[in-house]
């Protein structure tokens, strides 16, 4: 830390004195730099089976909290784009982290709900790899994948069951 002086004169029955105050500063170098040299930012797939509870949980994040270090964001983004969480790493050690939950924001709203009508199948979603799938309820059989949104699933859904 630096500092910057302030002069002021301080006047007694016989002298003049100059005090000077210093006022902290922050300096260029190790206090002071662009963020991406100070901290990380992480990004976490979530199932979207867990709830914001369950990645609040420092075991949670036993088999990635070596590469953390404190201060470092995650932005937790749910598989189905459910929604999307930001968390900051409090403290970590090599089989935990500490974090602490940032931010929230709930995307459910933009994802369609299957019509009533669709009576033969539902939409799930399976992972990265297969995504949104269309099932078929009578034997679990999966007719449709690869849909990148619910949306679209739903929408192939209901133009497979108009046939």
């Amino acid at each position: 830390m630096g500092a910057t002086a302030e002069a002021t004169e301080v006047k007694t029955a016989f002298t003049t004195t100059k005090v000077i105050k210093s006022k902290p500063t922050i300096t260029p170098g190790d206090a002071f730099g662009p963020a991406e040299s100070k901290r990380n930012v992480w990004v976490a797939d979530i199932d979207p089976k867990l709830i914001v509870d369950d990645i609040l949980e420092p075991g949670y994040w036993a088999h990635v909290a070596a590469q953390m270090t404190p201060m470092d964001l995650i932005e937790a983004r749910w598989e189905d784009g459910a929604r999307i969480v930001t968390l900051r790493v409090l403290y970590c050690e090599r089989t935990y982290a500490k974090v602490r939950l940032v931010a929230t924001e709930e995307l459910g709203g933009i994802i369609a709900e299957a019509p009533e009508s669709v009576k033969k199948h539902y939409v799930e979603w399976k992972g990265t790899t297969l995504k949104h799938c269309v099932i078929r309820k009578s034997d679990g059989m999966v007719v449709s994948s690869g849909h990148r949104e619910k949306n679209g699933a739903i929408a192939w859904m209901v133009e497979h069951e108009k046939v």
